[in-house]
């Protein structure tokens, strides 16, 4: 089976924003264009306790997410074939963003990012770790809400860059329902774009059972991936 990794624009940054007894559930469509190629997806999203997520993908694959802040498992029902994944790097880290997080500069800090005091001013804030060749970029607006996440190299080529609009507020909270993003490979040569909005939000909903205690099928193979 080809694998289609469509969801990995979902889920970053909202782990160790909300309390125990918080939940978010929210529809969403996910535009991707690569190319000439454009695909939507729709699919429905819960959050609750301190990290844990549940993505319900319906059309045009049907796929569920599991994801806590270390790993996530991705599962493909019609095929009985799921993918677990271990989360290490900020590169990678990108690519997995429902919400803006309130304290990203912790969660980034936890990856081992330091934050440049002398290029950072204002809402204007810079991240480097030793150990990579990337720079984290963070732009806020002036109620300390992310408008924007680069990822470049050395030379400032901009390998990744997300933007995040239409704040909803709830409770002193608030996280962006549309997101749009452009990532390039590697090379710099192929790159493809993304856009994700949220509707239909609803705050402090039961968590179903079934969702809630999700857990794969006894006869499922599981493939592991690390990204280092």
């Amino acid at each position: 089976m080809k694998v289609v990794f469509i969801n990995f624009f979902l889920l970053f940054l909202i782990s160790s924003l909300y309390s125990e007894k918080f939940s978010i559930f929210a529809n969403f469509e996910r535009v991707v264009v690569r190319a000439n190629n454009k695909e939507s997806i729709l699919g429905s999203l819960w959050y609750w306790g301190s990290d844990e997520y549940f993505v319900d993908i319906f059309f045009p694959l049907k796929q569920k997410i599991k994801y806590n802040s270390k790993n996530f498992y991705l599962y493909y029902p019609d095929n009985n074939i799921a993918f677990k994944f271990s989360l290490n790097s900020i590169k990678d880290l990108i690519y997995f963003n429902p919400f803006s997080a309130q304290e990203i500069e912790k969660l980034v800090e936890k990856l081992g990012y330091k934050k440049n005091e002398k290029k950072s001013q204002n809402n204007y804030s810079e991240y480097k770790k030793k150990s990579s060749s990337y720079i984290l970029v963070i732009l806020k607006d002036e109620k300390g809400r992310i408008t924007s996440l680069k990822i470049k190299d050395k030379k400032n080529f901009v390998f990744a860059h997300v933007v995040y609009e239409e704040y909803y507020e709830v409770d002193n909270r608030s996280f962006p329902t549309r997101l749009s993003g452009v990532f390039y490979d590697d090379i710099r040569k192929d790159y493809y774009s993304e856009k994700i909005e949220y509707k239909d939000i609803k705050i402090n909903e039961k968590v179903p059972d079934e969702i809630a205690n999700f857990s794969l099928p006894q006869n499922v193979l599981i493939k592991e991936f690390d990204f280092k």
